[in-house]
């Protein structure tokens, strides 16, 4: 039983965790797949510029770590996705951060 990921809250995440319902490691797969569908193969947004080529075997580590000791916080194991602010090619060949006000 997996959950939604599109409404998935992280108390749920958790709770699927610890009943067993999935893994971390399980989590991450369905996460890069729903990646692959919508960001590669159907309207190609390429919002998600690259993945953590990691992530996979930091998730089996934790799912061992969950099953010696428990998690260790809320967040144990659950994938997260950061959004970066893009960088701007100026006219002088210089990076710059589009400013904050």
């Amino acid at each position: 039983m997996y959950p939604d990921l599109y409404e998935a809250s992280i108390a749920e995440l958790q709770a699927g965790l610890e009943a067993g319902h999935f893994s971390s490691t399980d989590l991450v797969k369905a996460y890069f797949a729903r990646i692959e569908e919508v960001n590669l193969q159907g309207p190609s947004l390429r919002a998600v510029l690259e993945t953590n080529p990691t992530a996979l075997s930091r998730a089996a580590e934790l799912d061992a770590e969950r099953r010696e000791k428990g998690p260790r916080s809320a967040l144990h194991g659950i994938p997260v996705l950061l959004k970066v602010r893009c960088q701007v090619q100026c006219d002088f060949g210089a990076l710059s951060l589009p400013s904050k006000g």
